[in-house]
């Protein structure tokens, strides 16, 4: 009977190096053939000390990957761009932009809003947000100097979410020459609000918060969930 030792072994996995772009720097990372998009933001976090909630991987048209998405499915060159929300790793790659002899940082907005559910506008202008060679479409909130203790407050309870359903913060400035704020966001998060979708189902005569018995709605109660 053979032993143990002499037992044929499996051959290791086939491994793909992937090509991850972030602040215009290459960072091969490999990765399993049968990996996932959360398998390869673990390994980055071991290659560049970027938590993986923090992370998210964009494919060419500038559109994030699932988590679950299959490495094997990404394109030769196997390639993503990688965008991260700003904490101390971030920033020490992030400063050279901001304020090297050339910065390569900046942020455009332009006078579109988006729409809100009710028809109504809203307080986000559309934009675009570059840094190093990436650039991206963004939504920009202003906010006034008297606004600045909602606005911190406000970041303090956001800034490390990371869920398709929640708001995605990039960055946070001010604009040249004065005091005025100015909050970058993911588009991908936001198509409207909720005091938004609740007037545009009122208008229908329907109440997604409270049945006739004063108890939530089911769908309320999935939404806080």
């Amino acid at each position: 009977m053979a032993s143990p030792s002499d037992m044929p072994k499996e051959p290791p996995a086939a491994t793909i190096q992937v090509q991850v772009q972030w602040c215009g720097t290459d960072y091969p990372v490999g990765v399993k053939a049968d990996a996932d998009i959360g398998e390869l933001k673990r390994k980055t976090c071991e290659v560049t000390g970027l938590p993986s909630k923090r992370q998210k991987h964009m494919n060419p048209k500038n559109k994030e990957y699932n988590d679950d998405h299959p490495i094997g499915l990404l394109q030769p060159p196997h390639m993503t761009d990688l965008i991260s929300l700003n904490n101390k790793v971030a920033y020490d790659i992030y400063k050279d932009h901001f304020f090297g002899e050339k910065p390569t940082c900046s942020v455009k907005a332009t006078k579109d809003r988006i729409v809100d559910f009710d028809g109504s506008r809203t307080k986000l202008y559309k934009g675009k947000y570059q840094v190093g060679s990436m650039e991206i479409q963004c939504l920009i909130k202003f906010y006034q100097p008297e606004d600045r203790a909602d606005l911190l407050r406000s970041i303090e309870l956001t800034r490390t979410w990371k869920h398709p359903n929640l708001l995605v913060m990039e960055t946070l400035y001010k604009e040249t020459g004065n005091q005025v704020q100015r909050l970058v966001l993911s588009p991908d998060t936001v198509n409207g609000s909720l005091q938004g979708y609740i007037n545009s189902r009122k208008e229908k005569g329907e109440d997604v918060i409270s049945k006739a018995n004063g108890s939530f709605t089911d769908f309320f109660l999935k939404m806080i969930l």
